[in-house]
């Protein structure tokens, strides 16, 4: 299953990047306790959108395992690439591994970097609720005038 996989591809990293690595079963965690360990993490691997949401939100390099389009859309918002997103279909054996190892070579960068960009993320995400929320406020105006 995916967590052998997962094991198998811990095991081809580099013994200096393997240290560190471990799975985390996070089905007895609430959201907010699955973000905080997420967010203490120096990269983070996944392919839930909400998981790397909530590492990409928290600054932390982060590989998306992708099944959808969202994935590659949303490293092209934060990135302008997607050099750290690939389709589950397309990620062949060791290459999981590989793409890791060159993010941790690149941390502190790409850190650096989702800190820098996530302010107006997070202003453009309140604009879009507010935004939403005019329109439906519009619309029920419009449908008690009518009423």
């Amino acid at each position: 299953g995916l967590r052998d996989q997962a094991r198998r591809n811990s095991s081809r990293l580099p013994p200096d990047a393997r240290d560190g690595v471990w799975l985390y079963d996070a089905r007895q965690d609430d959201c907010r306790q699955i973000k905080w360990v997420i967010s203490r993490l120096r990269v983070f691997a996944g392919s839930r959108t909400h998981s790397t949401i909530a590492a990409l939100s928290s600054a932390v390099p982060t590989f998306c395992i992708g099944y959808s389009v969202k994935a590659r859309g949303i490293n092209l918002d934060l990135f302008g690439h997607e050099r750290w997103v690939s389709h589950v279909a397309q990620l062949a054996a060791g290459q999981l591994a590989e793409r890791i190892v060159a993010l941790l070579a690149e941390e502190e960068a790409v850190r650096s970097h989702l800190r820098s960009v996530l302010p107006a993320c997070v202003e453009n995400a309140w604009k879009n609720g507010e935004f939403l929320a005019a329109m439906l406020r519009e619309r029920s105006s419009a449908a008690q005038d009518r009423a």
